[in-house]
């Protein structure tokens, strides 16, 4: 997924720096009042476009490996979520930049490994979430509450690797969408498989069709009223298909955007506006390729015509 949003960036970046080259079309200013930011990265430096001019965030000069994976806007302040290396070193730093500037969440450790992945801000509270290895290698799922760690899983000496892919705050409560690995035992022996689950306030719920050994993934979480939205994927075995199921589940209840009968598909985030439920992400098509699209109220709309790879990974 990363890979077609670089090129996505960097085709930005590439218009607005040389957008007076013959045959190359500027970007189309955005309407009156309104700002279009897209974060990413480009060689290995963190940055974000602003109606399409770039804002570096990451050393430029050592070009140390740095990438930025979520972005929001939070009255005029811009805060970006990823990671970034030591100079000269490849111990990653999890950290979000404040209208340009880092704060590191974690210090740099060459086997911890972290990453943000998502963002949200919630009055004057900032909450950075991602994961982390711990001390026995295992990914901690995790979300700093303004600087604070707090894991919600590998407290137990069994926890196995967890991510939080999403996170939301309303009002007091706090949701973060992801995985955690648990075990499963049949009769071909005990083994762990990928469950897709959210957090309130840190007491886990999985979704409805993950208990059996079904592989899934929550990758986004939204929240209407007293309604919480997770979109992810599952594996075909619970419909009997063998293709992964693009999929949100609405108060744990799965709604299937797929059949996974025919290709893969994934959901990759969910937005609710009033009665309407949009989900971005990706479906792969006869030629193999993944087309870029989004269903709202679970008719899908693509967004590329599947001659080449691409992802929507964010609505």
């Amino acid at each position: 997924m990363k890979t077609f949003f670089l090129f996505l960036v960097f085709g930005l970046c590439f218009a607005a720096c040389k957008k007076n080259s013959p045959g190359i079309i500027p970007p189309p200013a955005p309407p009156a009042g309104n700002n279009i930011y897209v974060a990413g990265y480009e060689n290995k430096v963190a940055k974000y476009w602003k109606n399409g001019k770039s804002v570096v965030l990451s050393d430029s000069i050592n070009r140390t490996n740095a990438l930025a994976n979520c972005i929001i806007i939070a009255g005029n302040d811009v805060y970006v979520g990823g990671y970034e290396s030591e100079t000269a070193s490849t111990n990653l730093i999890a950290k979000y930049w404040k209208n340009g500037k880092g704060v590191n969440l974690t210090a740099p450790n060459p086997a911890s490994a972290p990453e943000i992945t998502s963002m949200a801000v919630s009055g004057t509270d900032v909450y950075a979430a991602g994961y982390e290895r711990n001390a026995n290698n295992i990914e901690v799922a995790k979300y700093w509450k303004n600087g604070t760690a707090i894991s919600l899983t590998g407290s137990a000496t069994s926890s196995r690797n967890a991510r939080i892919n999403g996170i939301t705050v309303i009002g007091s409560d706090v949701y973060a969408a992801g995985y955690e690995y648990v075990l499963r035992t049949d009769l071909s022996g005990t083994y762990a498989v990928l469950v897709a689950k959210y957090w309130k306030n840190g007491v886990d719920i999985k979704l409805n069709d993950t208990q059996d050994f079904t592989t899934s993934n929550a990758s986004s979480v939204a929240v209407a009223g007293s309604d919480v939205y997770v979109a992810g994927n599952t594996n075909g075995g619970v419909s009997g298909g063998i293709f992964k199921i693009a999929k949100y589940w609405k108060n744990g209840i799965t709604v299937n955007l797929t059949n996974g009968l025919v290709y893969d598909a994934e959901a990759t985030s969910i937005a609710v506006i009033g009665s309407d439920i949009y989900v971005a992400g990706i479906e792969k098509n006869a030629t193999g390729n993944t087309v870029a699209k989004y269903w709202k109220n679970g008719v899908p709309v693509n967004l590329t015509d599947g001659t080449r790879n691409a992802v929507a990974n964010a609505i």
